[in-house]
């Protein structure tokens, strides 16, 4: 599910006292959301323990209002942690949440997508609407990336994605671009088309012979779980 919260300005970390205390909840990030006059929201990474893989069975963002009111939630099954990161599509200012769901030789990434602030979008506290226009989820061998095209193509959306021809895993693989360009207010797209070549699946090297000049926004680094064959 991809989401949207609209008509708040995110501030820095700070420490929370809405979430119940739960022994089989940790806490990975949060952040305060400044909705200024000195009122705040909160956004939450929660990853829950059980019998899933490295003990956890399962991540979730929650977003609370003064009063510790639940304003979105959001559960990403059969996932160990989950963290945010910032960006823009043109004149909105985004927040992204990934997920990472690990397995034995490879992992599958969830995304989430939350508008916030005085941007390009009505500013309507609470409301909750469809951002992304496609179910943002992936494995290892492929990447996604929001924001600036760059070369004057605007903002936008790209995911690239391998193209299994009964190729090993780690190979070499064609890949198959999808592109989403971010116009008043909404995507537009998608604009598909398939690599002749096939590359070696090493996200931000795809993305290069692919001629885009950003780089990933999985981000596998910022996660615990990696695995030596190129990471999740």
């Amino acid at each position: 599910m991809i989401g949207l919260l609209a008509g708040v300005a995110l501030a820095a970390s700070a420490d929370s006292s809405c979430l119940a205390a739960d022994p089989a909840d940790l806490v990975v990030e949060r952040k305060a959301i400044d909705l200024g006059a000195g009122e705040q929201l909160e956004a939450v990474s929660v990853s829950r323990r059980g019998d899933g893989t490295l003990g956890f069975e399962a991540s979730r963002l929650v977003i609370y209002s003064a009063g510790c009111h639940v304003v979105f939630e959001q559960r990403f099954g059969d996932t160990t942690e989950a963290h945010f990161a910032l960006t823009r599509l043109g004149g909105q200012p985004v927040l992204v949440l990934s997920a990472v769901a690990p397995g034995g030789s490879a992992c599958v990434y969830q995304h989430l997508i939350l508008a916030y602030g005085r941007g390009e979008l009505p500013s309507i506290l609470d409301d909750l609407v469809p951002l992304a226009p496609m179910d943002l989820g992936h494995s290892n061998m492929d990447r996604f990336y929001v924001g600036d095209l760059g070369r004057g193509r605007g903002a936008g959306l790209v995911l690239w994605e391998a193209i299994w021809d009964s190729e090993a895993h780690y190979v070499p693989h064609r890949y198959r671009v999808s592109t989403y360009r971010w116009c008043g207010g909404r995507f537009i797209g998608p604009v598909v088309w398939t690599t002749r070549r096939k590359y070696r699946p090493e996200p931000n090297l795809v993305a290069k012979h692919l001629g885009f000049a950003f780089r990933d926004a999985t981000r596998p680094e910022q996660f615990t779980v990696t695995f030596d064959h190129g990471g999740c």
